[in-house]
């Protein structure tokens, strides 16, 4: 049975993603987009362990990755040891191939279903009882001169476009008044 969703339980929001200025700005790190649009210019430290930079906003740690997609379980398990949370208190953000774009999911216990970084999730803390908010990264439809639908290792590392970005900051605003409103 999945759990019911109480944002006030929510003591962590990772958003996943990969380190450097290589990939800032690609489909595969909406996760620290988001996060920084929940942050709202705050200023994110790093901690002892080097795998992620946190801001602490109200009674929530906002978290970004410092490793690479496929080593997120490390800095999930750094994290929540930091700030003293359990996984089913946690979010981890990540980019959804399988959902159109400007939509998402929040998700409880699922399954990785191809997503590598919630794999090593997964894999690291030995559960997949925490939460996911899956931001879609997918056109809803595919160019004409397409026949099949693109792979998603085929555009999650590309530059998002200005358009699609118009899109995102629509999303992340509806993401934080429909699913983070804590009152």
């Amino acid at each position: 049975m999945q759990e019911e969703f109480n944002p006030q339980a929510v003591k962590l929001v990772i958003g996943l993603g990969n380190q450097g200025a290589r990939y800032a700005h690609t489909y595969h790190n909406i996760g620290h987009w988001f996060v920084d649009y929940l942050a709202s210019g705050s200023s994110f430290s790093r901690t002892r362990s080097k795998t992620f930079v946190y801001v602490k906003k109200s009674q929530v740690f906002l978290v970004k990755t410092s490793v690479c997609m496929n080593d997120s379980g490390r800095a999930i398990m750094n994290a929540l040891t930091f700030s003293h949370a359990n996984p089913d208190q946690c979010i981890a953000v990540h980019d959804d191939a399988d959902i159109a774009l400007g939509g998402y999911q929040l998700a409880f216990g699922k399954r990785p279903a191809g997503h590598r970084g919630v794999q090593s999730i997964i894999t690291v803390l030995h559960t997949n009882k925490f939460w996911r908010l899956r931001i879609g990264i997918r056109e809803k439809h595919a160019p004409p001169h397409e026949e099949k639908r693109k792979r998603a290792g085929d555009f999650v590392l590309r530059p998002i476009s200005k358009e699609h970005a118009l899109v995102f900051e629509r999303t992340f605003g509806e993401i934080r008044d429909r699913v983070f409103a804590r009152e």
